[in-house]
């Protein structure tokens, strides 16, 4: 019976046999041991979002991981364990494996940039209860309260220690007034009220809309004044207007 015989390396191996009558027979072989390829995924990653890519290595053989995919490299989004066996030219086969965590980043939305009046506060929540936070003044809760124009932004870091930033550009409008004039008493026709601010919106008591008005009539006079992100200012003013003296001398008189 044969013997069989493990080969440790590539070369010549030669082989006589000899059978129970002596007699003998020589054979000769040549061997080639192929090195199995070196798969080397790397060590296990965690990182925060986005994708991993996987390079299996050894160009030119072929590949099978376990998402399916069959090239040289694969792009993964999600957490798992990946495991790929590479082929060489000569057929040997090697398996690598590794584990993939990807923890999600926090979604940070202040807003889109916004105006308001001067004098109004603005609430800017980071929103993800739970979270680490920190502001641009280097508070650290999770909503911030501000009168005054700028940019703020904050840092939110969640349990898996992922951070995300986001900005918002705050404009508070200067302040402006509207000034009719003390209470007066006049003898004529008329007053010319002047709600001032040109380029501004007007509203006044009688629903005109001009920038002046004319008061022909004793009363209370007010306007409205709205500039151009909606912000306004009011004022009034009384008015009495006093008719004029009628001076009556009668008719031409003629005497001696």
């Amino acid at each position: 019976d044969a013997v069989p015989f493990m080969v440790p390396a590539t070369g010549y191996y030669t082989v006589t046999g000899t059978d129970t009558n002596g007699c003998t027979n020589v054979d000769s072989i040549m061997v080639t041991v192929n090195a199995l390829p070196v798969v080397a995924l790397g060590a296990d990653i965690t990182q925060c979002g986005g994708s991993v890519t996987l390079d299996a290595g050894n160009p030119g053989s072929t590949y099978a991981w376990s998402t399916s995919g069959s090239a040289q490299t694969e792009t993964v989004s999600a957490s798992g364990p990946y495991s790929v066996t590479v082929t060489d030219v000569n057929a040997c086969s090697a398996v690598d494996s590794i584990n993939v965590t990807i923890n999600a980043v926090p979604v940070v939305a202040l807003g889109a940039d916004t105006s308001t009046c001067s004098g109004n506060t603005i609430l800017l929540d980071a929103q993800n209860a739970g979270s680490t936070y920190l502001w641009i003044d280097s508070t650290t809760a999770q909503t911030l309260t501000t009168a005054t124009s700028g940019t703020y932004w904050v840092d939110v870091t969640n349990s898996f220690g992922c951070t995300s930033r986001d900005s918002i550009n705050i404009t508070l409008a200067s302040s402006f007034a509207v000034m009719l004039g003390n209470d007066t008493t006049f003898c004529g026709s008329s007053l010319l009220l002047d709600a001032g601010n040109p380029g501004y919106n007007y509203l006044w008591i009688d629903s005109t809309t001009n920038q002046t008005l004319a008061a022909t009539a004793s009363g209370l006079y007010y306007v409205t004044v709205t500039d151009s992100i909606g912000c306004t200012a009011s004022d009034s003013i009384n008015i009495t207007i006093n008719n004029g003296l009628n001076i009556v001398l009668g008719a031409d008189v003629s005497n001696c």
